[in-house]
């Protein structure tokens, strides 16, 4: 009887090992269950970035050994914030930008006085070397697009 039992339950255990081992979708989803993410809001700040009247939230966000940048609206039907879209940085260093005695990692300006605001975010190479990453919000697309701007003159 107790060998019946142990057979079964081995035969059960090969079943579950085989499916894990050839489904990459099961395996996804238990690694899910045991990594955690590790999402830090590092900036927030508010704009009217395409001059609409209409404020974004912006986020420099660092998750899974990322830089990121996040820019929400406001939804008034669900009263609550969705993602308008969100750009990987190149580098995951998070950098800063001195103005006289303030500085500040993530800010806005209208680099090309199109009236749209664009959004830049210092970061540093592994060499620690500065980078502004320039994006800025496509009001017809609601995407954002990076900028071809050089402000520093390299």
């Amino acid at each position: 009887m107790k060998s019946k039992i142990f057979i079964i339950l081995s035969a059960i255990l090969l079943c579950l090992s085989g499916v894990i081992a050839f489904s990459p979708k099961v395996q996804k989803k238990i690694s899910d269950r045991f990594t955690e993410t590790d999402r830090k809001v590092l900036t927030v700040l508010s704009a009217n970035l395409i001059n609409n009247g209409n404020d974004f939230k912006i986020l420099k966000v660092r998750e899974n050994n990322q830089l990121k940048i996040e820019v929400f609206t406001f939804d008034n039907k669900k009263k609550k914030h969705s993602l308008v879209d969100q750009v990987v940085l190149k580098y995951k260093q998070d950098g800063f930008y001195k103005f006289g005695t303030e500085a500040t990692n993530l800010f806005t300006h209208d680099l090309n006085n199109d009236g749209i605001l664009e959004i830049i975010a210092p970061t540093f190479s592994p060499k620690l070397k500065p980078h502004l990453n320039i994006v800025s919000l496509n009001p017809t697309s609601m995407s954002l697009e990076w900028s071809n701007q050089n402000i520093l003159g390299y």
